[in-house]
């Protein structure tokens, strides 16, 4: 195999669209390198020898000749005749790209939620942005935790460092809710906060890699539409206990319109029913007969066993809870 006696990187080809494709770290694809060659390390570029976990010498920009390269000669005791040939790898590293990588989870997290005891799944996104600090951190730490098995391209870099903040999120989420026994609703209702624990989290694990975080956040901690509902419903129905205990029926009766609406679009007739019943005793003025004839058209719809509610009675549902809210 011919010996390559030029070594240079001027970036990837331009996309499809004659747009700049982004790069970190690429490796010269060549091991077959003499002592004498010529070496090109452009602006904002630098260069990295590299052999079997060693990061050794180090070039930043300028045109050099291969002529002495004391770590590496150290190494292996090589001469310092001009085509001795070199036994190592090379990589360039782009020290003025900075990384934007758009995270989420992929499967969700699957936690009991310590206020309401049941078991919810909770997904998050976001973005981050990072840029090459260390050179030879990086290229060390790199290599070391792609196990020396893969090409350190941009997607295979970027998807690594993806992972990791995935971690590092869901590690404190799982935390924030089983240690502090703080709640999903909480959690959502916070995300400034909860970014800052992750951001700090995560830029600590990025310096390992001589990385700098330019950015993080988390744009959504959510929970899916079902989840959401179970809480909802427990919140409604404590409510309503709280409410029926004051004596407060007024307030009694915007709980109990609350559950017909959400059992409404759960399709759940019975217990859509029992708490229209509920709201039947509460309900004043010109509300009261509506309720009651609505009530009477569910219990005839479950007698005819009939489980789905059609569009028009949750509609005439939306109708009823309203003027409840109103009042007479």
């Amino acid at each position: 195999m011919a010996l390559i006696d030029r070594i240079k990187y001027d970036g990837p080809p331009a996309g499809p669209d004659r747009e700049q494709v982004p790069w970190l770290v690429y490796r010269f694809p060549s091991d077959n390198l003499v002592l004498g060659s010529e070496l090109i390390v452009n602006r904002n570029q630098e260069v990295i020898f590299f052999h079997e976990g060693n990061a050794l010498d180090l070039f930043g920009p300028g045109t050099h000749t291969l002529s002495n390269l004391p770590l590496l000669q150290s190494l292996f005791n090589l001469p310092f005749g001009v085509g001795t040939p070199i036994n190592a790898e090379v990589y360039f590293v782009n020290k003025v790209a900075k990384l934007d990588v758009k995270w989420g989870t992929i499967q969700p997290l699957q936690i009991t939620d310590p206020r309401y005891q049941i078991m919810v799944r909770v997904r998050g996104y976001g973005q981050f942005s990072i840029k090459i600090l260390d050179s030879r951190n990086f290229v060390s730490q790199v290599i070391g935790a792609l196990h020396g098995n893969q090409i350190p391209d941009y997607q295979t870099v970027s998807g690594y460092f993806r992972r990791l903040v995935l971690t590092k999120v869901k590690d404190t989420i799982a935390d924030m809710m089983i240690d502090k026994k703080t709640s999903v609703v909480d959690i959502m209702a916070s995300i400034d906060s909860v970014s800052t624990i992750c951001r700090d989290r995560v830029a600590s694990e990025f310096d390992r890699f001589g990385i700098e975080m330019l950015d993080f956040f988390i744009e959504s901690i959510n929970i899916p539409e079902e989840d959401m509902a179970k809480i909802s419903e427990l919140n409604f129905k404590e409510a309503l206990n709280l409410s029926k205990s004051k004596g407060d029926f007024k307030k009694s009766a915007y709980y109990c319109g609350d559950l017909v609406m959400l059992y409404m679009k759960k399709g759940d007739l019975i217990n859509a029913y029992k708490y229209t019943s509920n709201l039947a005793g509460y309900a004043e003025g010109e509300a009261k007969p509506l309720v009651e004839e609505f009530c009477g058209q569910l219990e005839a719809r479950i007698n005819a066993g009939i489980k789905e509610p059609p569009e028009e009675l949750v509609k005439k549902a939306e109708v009823i809870c309203h003027k409840i809210r109103v009042g007479p």
